[in-house]
């Protein structure tokens, strides 16, 4: 009966729903490991192409496949769609672009073909030197790795080549090409200072340049990093991050990847205000930079410049990463020191943006797309001032065709108020949030689903009377939801539990999931909310779902989280179990469909007769459902109220309630969940339920241990053994902190001497004789070893 071992037999169970249990058990897996706490969408910045890419992002480097649901122009290969089109044009269509295609990018010779036979014999022999330089440095994927083979003779003899042949060429188009490939070749043969002269010998005079000669100029900066010139090459990235799409991703990461701060000196080096602004904007959209600076200068320069949204939005969620409290995904704990560092760090930092944010929306030279009234409400959101955010809101209302992203914004802004508009909940605000929290189902969108939560959080506390508490409790997340210190003010809408209920449904990610496996962060889990709501909640649902009269309101609530009238009934029977009304229970569960039963989770773990205490790990088949179950308790919990020396029927509902415990084989009674490591010290949980300790079946076999009947009184106390158990389980696994394992273990099996051998020692001493105790120490391997101990 070693229940101290942190494992699931597996026998007579079925795999395939454990596997199931075991992931919900877990809970949500990170849809997007680019979370964090924040209100403000950068989707509601007016963007061109790909430049969504450069939002805050809590990442050091982007995700290249991170594209915010839309097409992001940095992450698709525009060498081919740019080369094609370029080269279609050269040969004036005559040649498809299937073919070219074909043969700059495969083994085709239609190109080249149609090139010699119209004289265009420097063309033709572009074709020829490119593919020497991709034979001489090949790239091939084998088992997964990529590997590069270079052949550094050929390389050089290409570049030598390449460079004596570029004055004598007439042709512009090739070319400019040729310079390119050239200085490409003179960077892959360590020869930054030949590729700065090839640049200036051959880009430079060039009359028509076009994206090639950006591709050579990212190529010559990132000669000059190689010799030192941070300065220059810091300039020439911002202007190939400003004015070429397909070396913009390159660019940034050539700054980025180096940490080379912003270089002041890259100003002097611009020769108009359009420049000046690019550089500002290349140093606004990395992570170590404090932007708001940056930013300022931009709207000085070119304030129609296409980044100084964007550039705000990034301010706004770098803010809020210090404003708000974050969860680390990967480590868990937080400082809370930190944390208070951070949050007197953003304080002062949200008046300048606010500033800003007020000057551009004055500003007639900035472009009124609606962004800066959306960014005025959150900033006036933030510091409380809901009145003037509502009014900002309006007005951001009023602009035409916003882009989804502002659209978005705004829903979350509108929710946001709507939730903290009154400190009651009345008919009307119920109106006037049905429409709104129509668009939070299945959110796609982490600050969607944190706005939920916010406004779910305020709502419930209102439907309970109170104001929300800032700090969570271990009592659950509807208790977390709402300050205890002052009495509830009374609540007049109908049915405010219920709608409290659904409400945190709707944060879960078992209910509301936009995804198909995991959650975001700020989602809750549903679980939780059950095993902590009380029977009388769920009864209100029931009634409430039941309820004949629907507003808009309650017909959204009971839709988006589509709870069953058989879901209902099951939960009230356990949350009736777990308050040991097995009266409650046993008609909640006759109101649930008899097939219910016979399909899973019922059918691999509710087969073990719950009123058998096994002595081995060997259990008892069952013939009881929940129905007939909760029936006996009932009529066990009757005969004891009848009768207080029933021990038999003590005994009896000792085992029932032990069984429906953490430790017991019948715990889904009471749980949709059940994990072996779920008794941990590193999670926040109250461990010290009834659930989790055994307490009221240990109560039952205490009244059992009165009996006269030596042989029931020995099975009564290895049941209250099994309940001392638990709780040992509990204290043993639900410890943290750094002690070495070594003197922790030590100190363990001392506390279990000393606090948790009481009614082993009890069986060993007083019912020694018993037949019971003699079987016991046969098949319990845990009695055995501690009787040896003890001789």
């Amino acid at each position: 009966m070693n229940k101290l071992k942190n494992y699931i037999n597996l026998s007579k169970k079925s795999v395939a729903s454990l596997v199931i249990f075991t992931i919900l058990a877990c809970g949500p897996g990170m849809v997007d490991y680019d979370e964090f706490m924040s209100f403000f969408m950068p989707e509601s910045a007016t963007v061109k192409g790909g430049d969504l890419k450069y939002a805050y992002s809590s990442q050091f480097f982007y995700n290249e496949y991170d594209d915010y649901n839309l097409t992001n122009g940095d992450t698709t290969d525009h060498e081919k769609p740019l080369n094609i089109s370029a080269w279609s044009k050269y040969v004036g269509g005559k040649v498809s672009k299937k073919q070219i295609e074909q043969s700059l990018y495969g083994t085709s010779s239609a190109l080249q073909d149609w090139l010699t036979s119209h004289q265009k014999t420097e063309a033709a022999d572009y074709i020829t030197f490119v593919r020497g330089i991709d034979q001489a440095y090949k790239r091939e994927t084998v088992d997964y790795f990529t590997e590069t083979k270079v052949d550094t003779v050929a390389l050089v003899e290409l570049f030598t080549n390449a460079k004596a042949a570029l004055p004598q060429l007439k042709d512009e188009f090739v070319k400019e090409r040729y310079a390119f490939q050239t200085i490409k070749l003179a960077m892959m043969n360590d020869q930054p200072q030949e590729a700065l002269q090839v640049y200036d010998a051959a880009i430079k005079p060039l009359k028509k340049k076009t994206y090639i000669s950006d591709w050579a100029l990212s190529r010559k900066a990132g000669a000059l990093i190689a010799l030192g010139d941070s300065v220059q090459a810091y300039y020439d990235f911002a202007q190939v991050f400003d004015r070429c799409p397909s070396r913009r991703h390159a660019a940034d990461l050539s700054i980025r990847s180096r940490g080379i701060g912003f270089q002041e000196g890259a100003i002097a080096l611009c020769k108009n205000s359009h420049e000046k602004a690019a550089v500002y904007a290349f140093a606004a959209i990395k992570p170590s930079e404090e932007g708001l600076k940056f930013l300022e200068k931009m709207v000085d320069l070119d304030p129609t410049h296409p980044l100084i949204e964007l550039v705000m939005s990034r301010e706004i969620n770098k803010n809020e990463a210090l404003y708000y409290k974050q969860v680390d995904y990967w480590m868990g704990e937080s400082d809370a020191a930190k944390e208070k560092e951070n949050h007197d760090k953003a304080v002062p930092y949200w008046q300048k943006l606010k500033d800003f944010a007020t000057a551009c929306s004055a500003n007639p030279q900035v472009p009124k797309t609606g962004f800066w009234l959306g960014a005025l409400s959150y900033l006036e959101y933030i510091e409380k001032n809901f009145d003037k955010s509502a009014e900002y809101l309006a007005e951001a209302k009023l602009v035409v065709k916003p882009n989804t992203g502002l659209s978005k914004q705004l829903e979350i802004q509108e929710l946001l108020l709507l939730s903290n508009k009154s400190p009651k909940i009345t008919p009307e605000l119920e109106d006037e949030i049905t429409p709104v929290l129509a668009s939070f189902g299945k959110p796609k969108d982490f600050r969607m689903s944190n706005a939920l939560a916010e406004a779910s959080k305020q709502l419930i506390a209102r439907y309970y009377g109170r104001l929300p508490h800032e700090k969570e409790e271990k009592q659950g997340w509807l208790a977390s939801c709402m300050n205890k210190k002052n009495e509830p003010e009374k609540v007049t809408i109908p049915y405010p539990k219920a709608k409290a209920y659904l409400l945190a449904a709707l944060t879960s990610y078992q209910t509301n999931s936009g995804h198909e496996y995991g959650g975001y962060m700020s989602q809750t889990d549903m679980y939780a909310i059950e095993d902590t709501t009380e029977s009388k909640t769920i009864e209100q649902v029931i009634a409430y779902y039941q309820e004949s009269k629907k507003t808009a309101y309650d017909s959204l609530l009971q839709s988006m989280t589509g709870f069953s009238q058989d879901h209902l009934y099951v939960l009230l029977g356990r949350r009736a179990l777990s308050e040991h009304d097995y009266a409650k229970a046993a008609k909640a569960f006759e109101k649930v469909a008899p097939e219910v039963w016979r399909q899973e989770p019922w059918k691999s773990y509710f087969n073990e007769d719950p009123f058998f205490m096994t002595t081995t790990n060997k259990e008892k088949r069952s013939t009881y459902t929940p129905v007939t179950f909760a029936q006996k308790m009932q009529e066990l919990a009757s005969r004891l109220a009848d009768n207080p020396n029933d021990f038999e029927a003590a005994y009896l509902l000792g085992c029932g309630a032990y069984s429906m415990s953490y430790q017991g084989n019948s715990w889904v009674l009471l749980r949709r969940q059940w994990s072996s490591g779920e008794v941990n010290g590193y999670v926040q949980k109250d461990y010290e339920t009834d659930y989790y300790l055994a307490t009221k079946a240990k109560s039952y076999f205490e009244t059992a241990l009165k009996s006269p009947d030596a042989e029931l009184a020995a099975k009564a106390a290895f049941g209250a053994a099994k309940c001392e158990n638990a709780a040992f389980f509990v204290h043993a696994n639900s410890q943290s902190g750094e002690e070495d394992y070594t003197v922790f273990e030590a100190r363990i099996a001392k506390d279990k001497v000393r606090d948790y051998e009481h009614y082993f020692t009890l069986l060993r001493e007083k019912y020694k004789n018993t037949k019971f105790q003699k079987s016991l120490i046969r098949e319990c391997s845990d009695y055995s070893t501690f009787v040896k101990v003890k001789k």
